[in-house]
C-alpha cells in the first residue's frame, strides 16, 4: 500500500477502526479499510474505493456515534464530496453522496461530530471562493447524508454554507469537539493575518436536554432548551503570532481541554502544542503557552488522540522520514511531554486512535 494522506476513526458500535486515504497506487482513489486492534498487532479487511475518481490531500472523516456510520469528506473532481461510510465485521461499504457538499474545489477540511445537534461539522477552505473558512452541518440519514440547515448543494439550489473567516485560509484546519461545553474549536491559519494560528468556538443550534431541579419532578428526560434560532461563532482568538500549518486539534476530557499541535513558522518550523480552553459563558477559548514537542523542524503532526484510560495525549509526528510517538501530559493550561518513541517510516501519514 502506499498511502499519500491518512485520515483515521473509531467505530465504538463494532469495536473497530477506518482507515481514510488516498491510494496512491491506485490512481489516487479516496479508499477505506476496517482495522482490527489486538493485543500487540493489527489486521486489516479488504480496501474499498469510496469513489473511482483521483482525490487530493484535502480528506477528513467524523464518526456518528447515533447513526453508527462514519462521514467522508474529500476532495474529487473539483469539488468537495461526501459519503457515507458504514462498517460490517471487517469490511466498509461506502455510498457518495449525490450532491457534493461544496459545489466547487476546496483547499483544507477537516471534520467533527456534534452529538446534541446529531449534525456534522465540516469546517474548510472554500477555494473558488478565495479560501474563506466555511462550515458545511450534514447529517447522516441511512446511507444519505441531510441537510437540514441548507448548508450544501442539493436539488433545491446551491446551499448556504456558514462563513467562519472571511480571510484565506490556505495552510490548515483542524475540528475539536468539547464534549463538556458542547461546542466546537476550529483551529486555522489566519492568510490576512500572517498566517497566524488562530481559532474560533463554533456553535450549531441544538435542543439540549437540561434537568434542574426546578424540572426533576415527574420529569425522566429533561427538559428541551434551544441553544439558538440559529448557528453561532464566537470571535477569532490568535493563538500563535506567528505562520503555522499542520495543525491537529484533539479534546481531553479529563481536563477539559483542547489541544492543538502545529508546526511553527516562527521557530524553525518546529513542532509546537497549545491548550486551549473553552468559555462556556461568553463562547470565548484562552490559551496557554506554547511548548515546543520536539527542537527539530517537524515533517508533519499524525492524527491526535486522547487515551482516557490513562488520561494522555498521544501526538505521532515525523522527522526525517521517521516517525514518532511523545505522550502528552496536561496540568491546567500547560502540556509536557515525556521522551520520543520511534516507529517506522511513516511515509506521509500518522494516524492514531483510542
Amino acid at each position: 500500500m502506499l498511502w499519500t494522506k491518512t485520515s483515521v476513526g473509531y467505530d465504538t458500535a463494532n469495536d473497530k477502526v477506518l482507515i481514510f486515504y488516498i491510494d496512491a497506487a491506485n490512481s489516487d482513489y479516496p479508499t477505506a479499510i476496517v482495522g482490527t486492534v489486538g493485543a500487540t498487532t493489527m489486521s486489516y479487511g479488504t480496501a474499498v474505493v469510496v469513489q473511482s475518481a483521483g482525490a487530493s490531500v484535502a480528506l477528513a472523516q467524523a464518526y456518528d456515534s447515533d447513526a453508527q456510520k462514519f462521514g467522508l469528506f474529500y476532495l474529487a473532481s473539483s469539488e468537495g464530496k461526501a459519503a457515507v461510510a458504514t462498517v460490517s465485521g471487517t469490511s466498509v461499504s461506502a455510498t457518495v453522496r449525490s450532491y457534493a457538499f461544496e459545489s466547487g474545489a476546496i483547499k483544507k477540511v477537516s471534520a467533527v461530530y456534534h452529538q446534541p445537534a446529531n449534525k456534522i461539522i465540516v469546517a474548510y477552505s472554500d477555494d473558488v471562493d478565495g479560501d474563506k473558512g466555511k462550515i458545511a452541518l450534514p447529517r447522516i440519514s441511512g446511507t444519505d447524508m441531510l441537510d437540514p440547515d441548507g448548508t450544501m448543494p442539493s436539488s433545491g439550489g446551491a446551499g448556504s454554507p456558514i462563513q467562519f473567516e472571511s480571510g484565506q485560509i490556505t495552510l490548515a484546519i483542524g475540528t475539536a469537539y468539547d464534549s463538556v461545553n458542547k461546542k466546537v474549536v476550529i483551529a486555522y491559519s489566519d492568510d490576512d493575518n500572517g498566517k497566524n494560528g488562530t481559532s474560533i468556538v463554533f456553535i450549531p443550534a441544538y435542543n439540549d436536554n437540561n434537568l434542574t431541579s426546578e424540572n426533576y419532578i415527574g420529569m425522566s428526560r429533561g427538559v428541551a432548551v434551544q441553544t439558538g434560532s440559529a448557528a453561532s461563532a464566537g470571535s477569532p482568538v490568535v493563538f500563535e503570532s506567528a505562520e503555522i500549518d499542520r495543525t491537529q486539534t484533539v479534546f481531553d476530557s479529563q481536563n477539559n481541554k483542547i489541544i492543538i499541535t502545529f508546526r511553527d513558522a516562527g521557530n524553525s518550523y518546529y513542532g509546537t502544542a497549545i491548550v486551549g480552553t473553552v468559555d462556556n459563558s461568553d463562547n470565548s477559548i484562552s490559551f496557554g503557552t506554547p511548548v515546543v514537542v520536539e527542537s527539530a523542524t517537524l515533517g508533519f503532526f499524525g492524527t491526535l488522540s486522547f487515551d482516557s484510560s490513562n488520561n494522555k495525549v498521544v501526538v505521532p509526528y515525523e522527522i526525517g522520514s521517521q516517525g514518532k510517538v511523545k505522550i502528552g501530559t496536561v496540568s491546567g493550561t500547560d502540556i509536557s511531554f515525556g521522551s520520543a518513541v520511534n516507529i517506522s517510516d511513516p511515509g506521509t501519514s500518522i494516524t492514531t486512535v483510542f
